[in-house]
């Protein structure tokens, strides 16, 4: 039987906290929403639990459009809302950094195929057969002309960058590489997987000049060079036999075949764990509050998504300090951070659950999905979204859906959210912030429900000719 709870706590003293607001929420066996208001920020903390394999629930990485650089448009990435619409995913969170283009920063394994080679000073979470771990990974590749040199790569399935070589799988959708540069297009004389360990032979079959895109198919790799390291692409010559090899060492990818990069870490071996500058990261991203995505293992082997909204009125944030402490809270005793800021998004069943920071869904590289049964939605939707066509900013009402004999539906079966410029907690009490339009979701037996808001001005804000000039 499907179990649903709501645990409205209006005072509940976490722990290192002040009396905070706790809404938990039991979608399905195994898969729980949870929401936290701390007022001493102010700080909102949305967090996804659930148990791998329980009613076929899962977890996979997931890039924008199935392959990088598969999206013609927005430097070939997308909203987390669109990734799990486009892969009939549950929900999900954004995941690893990115340079504003659909290339992971990170390593990214997607059930035992290399996507994106890791970092070597990055932290990652990787899930598989034998549960979940964090590490720290490594990576060599070659491509070796029979009888001949042996060519370093710089790196796999990425923009080429000056004097840098770099091997394109069918990972990728096309190589890329500003001009001037040099392509060899390698054909594969087998199939086979592209995983931890590689040894392919291939074929050259044409060596390409000075084109900053080229497409790689599924039976090609491309092997792309600029600067001091063109030459060594360039010397290839069709009908010239190689062997490409490469080696991801520090994980058992038998064990954990799904694997997503970020960085630093947060909790290692049940102790807090933060190694933000030896993994590269700047004072000012540690210490200072900012939008916080992080992945976290339990000793249950439940694993925890939490995003920790930041940059508003609301929701301040959390520096790496707090967000470790929020993640030991929630007894992990395994946890990395990942990509934050404006990237940061949680969703279930296509609701955002969170408010990203920029004021809308920020498009990203990569994400985390969770995949397991989706409640079915009526054939004819019967519910309605009670809410006000307008309010006035600092004002708060309360929501509620109703069903098709105007029955209230118990608020733990619904999921909220809001946009634009008013908030929800997950009670269904709706805050207007400032000015203008705001949009109301809820997600309720398998349906998505949106209402638009106008929040008017509170009386005698200063608006229109009568405000102030800066």
């Amino acid at each position: 039987m499907r179990r649903l709870a709501l645990i409205p706590v209006l005072a509940v003293a976490l722990v290192g906290v002040s009396p905070a607001q706790v809404w938990e929420k039991f979608l399905m066996p195994g898969l729980s929403y949870r929401m936290e208001i701390d007022p001493s920020g102010p700080r909102h903390i949305h967090v996804i639990r659930f148990a791998p394999g329980v009613r076929g629930l899962s977890a996979k990485p997931e890039v924008s459009g199935g392959r990088i650089f598969a999206l013609p448009t927005d430097q070939g990435r997308e909203t987390l809302t669109e990734m799990v619409s486009r892969t009939g995913a549950i929900g999900g969170i954004n995941a690893d950094f990115f340079p504003f283009t659909a290339d992971p920063l990170g390593a990214m394994m997607r059930d035992g195929v290399l996507v994106s080679r890791p970092d070597p000073r990055r932290a990652v979470f990787a899930w598989g057969p034998g549960g979940a771990t964090i590490a720290v990974l490594g990576w060599r590749g070659t491509v070796t002309k029979i009888g001949g040199s042996t060519i370093g790569l710089n790196g796999m399935n990425e923009e080429c960058m000056e004097n840098s070589i770099v091997l394109n799988t069918d990972g990728v959708a096309e190589a890329q590489a500003k001009n001037p540069s040099v392509h060899a297009v390698l054909k594969l004389e087998e199939e086979g997987p592209w995983g931890a360990r590689v040894t392919r032979k291939a074929q050259v079959v044409e060596v390409r000049e000075d084109l900053e895109r080229l497409p790689v198919s599924k039976d090609t790799v491309v092997l792309t060079g600029r600067g001091t390291r063109a030459a060594e692409v360039r010397a290839l010559q069709q009908g010239d036999n190689v062997s490409i090899q490469w080696d991801l060492t520090g994980i058992d990818t038998a064990q954990y075949d799904q694997i997503v990069g970020g960085g630093p870490f947060l909790i290692r071996n049940g102790k807090e764990f933060i190694d933000a500058e030896a993994q590269g990261f700047q004072k000012g991203f540690y210490q200072n509050r900012h939008p916080r995505t992080a992945l976290g293992l339990t000793a249950r082997g439940e694993v925890v998504m939490v995003v920790v909204d930041g940059r508003q009125e609301m929701s301040v944030g959390a520096s790496l300090q707090e967000l470790a402490d929020i993640m030991e809270r929630l007894e992990c005793v395994q946890a990395i951070n990942l990509d934050g800021g404006g990237s940061s998004t949680i969703n279930l069943f296509g609701l955002t659950l969170n408010r990203p920071s920029d004021g809308s869904e920020r498009k990203v590289a990569n994400s985390v999905l969770l995949f397991g049964p989706a409640r079915q939605a009526p054939a004819t939707p019967e519910w309605t979204l009670e809410a006000p066509a307008e309010m006035t900013a600092g004002q708060a009402t309360n929501l509620r859906i109703l069903d098709a004999n105007k029955r209230p539906v118990p608020n733990a079966e619904i999921l909220w959210g809001a946009q634009g410029n008013a908030w929800i907690d997950q009670g269904g009490r709706l805050r207007g912030l400032k000015e203008g339009e705001a949009t109301v979701s809820a997600w309720v037996r398998g349906v998505l429900i949106r209402a638009k808001v106008s929040v008017k001005a509170a009386p005698g804000a200063a608006t229109g000719a009568g405000a102030p000039r800066r």
